[in-house]
């Protein structure tokens, strides 16, 4: 509801919320049984993956909104792109959470690919493309 009456602050405030109780409900499922891993645990390290992406992405939403500079703009652009690595590299590093961590460059490829080309950096948007005819 926050998101479609273009409150995107609040938005980002629920999505921030989220993602942190999926991984936290993930968490709880590490010492549960293979079946219930298989059944919860993976749909639920999908979706956190992306949510926690979606809630990154969320936070440039509220910049673009509030009309910042263009080199802020960018700034938060990296720091959502490493913020989300840095995110899945801990998942798995510390916890194994694979399936976490390749929803978030999931995500982050989807982002890329849907990007339209960059006036200020020409050609850019047909990086990620090449990177998917091979």
């Amino acid at each position: 509801v926050a998101f479609t009456h273009q409150r995107l602050s609040l938005a980002a405030v629920f999505l921030v919320g989220i993602a942190g109780c999926l991984v936290a409900a993930l968490e709880e499922l590490r010492t549960a049984s293979d079946s219930e891993r298989l059944y919860f645990a993976l749909p639920l390290a999908l979706h956190a993956g992306w949510t926690t992406v979606a809630a990154l992405l969320n936070v440039n939403l509220v910049l673009v909104q509030r009309q910042t500079t263009a080199a802020i703009q960018l700034a938060a652009a990296f720091c959502t792109v490493y913020a989300a690595a840095f995110a899945g590299v801990l998942a798995v590093t510390l916890r194994g959470y694979t399936l976490y961590t390749l929803a978030i460059a999931w995500a982050l490829l989807a982002i890329a690919v849907e990007q339209p080309a960059s006036k200020a950096l020409p050609g850019l948007d047909a990086v990620p493309r090449k990177a998917l005819e091979y």
